[in-house]
């Protein structure tokens, strides 16, 4: 029986792919790299995140500098006003709160991103704050299920009585390694990884609309 919903946050929650790509790519540009194009990046982008910029370029040391993160947040705040929240996502979250399931948001992004979108667009009364967990919050980033595991372990829950929710190969690799239910949702042109990339991680559930998570028991 599904009590808890975990959720990641961009592609998923909030559609800002290309306002993160903006963000990533003027990061690879300041120093001195060369960016992908938005289906490039599709196609390539990883987590943890300094594997992509190792995949640029980047010496090992650089993509553990604090500045990354810092200058990452900037650029995508700069970009804010083009954030969007998908169509789905508050239709869902208040069918999952109307059955009496717990919603959690687990995410790779940094804090002052997630805090951001969750004042934006009225977020914090679906996830409470004991139950966001960004960047920081675990010891290792997806694709190790540390962030997922952390979740269940601070709210209560058993592996089996939750879901996750990603767009991307590592959210999968992670929710398989937690233990939950692993559900992909590919949106067109929303999703950070292409729907080849998500569907050959093979998820217990591939979805298109967020609203058919509510048919996961």
């Amino acid at each position: 029986m599904i009590r808890l919903a975990i959720f990641d946050h961009s592609g998923v929650l909030v559609d800002d792919l290309r306002e993160s790509w903006q963000a990533i790519s003027k990061l690879v540009t300041l120093r001195g790299y060369k960016p992908d194009g938005l289906d490039a990046f599709r196609r390539n982008f990883q987590l943890p995140y300094w594997e992509y910029l190792r995949f640029k370029g980047f010496a090992i040391e650089e993509t553990h500098y604090s500045s990354i993160v810092s200058d990452y947040v900037r650029f995508y705040h700069s970009t804010i006003d083009h954030v969007k929240l998908f169509d789905d996502v508050e239709q869902t979250l208040n069918g999952l709160l109307d059955e009496g399931i717990e919603l959690a948001l687990v995410s790779h992004s940094p804090r002052p991103v997630i805090d951001t979108t969750l004042k934006r667009f009225n977020l914090s009364k679906y996830f409470k704050s004991h139950c966001v967990f960004a960047h920081g919050d675990f010891k290792r980033d997806k694709p190790y299920p540390d962030s997922i595991e952390v979740a269940l372990k601070r709210l209560g829950y058993d592996r089996n009585e939750a879901f996750y929710v990603g767009d991307m190969r590592e959210d999968i690799t992670a929710a398989r390694g937690a233990g939950v239910r692993s559900v992909g949702i590919y949106r067109e042109g929303g999703s950070y990884h292409t729907k080849e990339l998500l569907a050959s991680e093979n998820p217990d559930f591939l979805i298109y609309r967020l609203t058919e998570v509510e048919n996961i028991r």
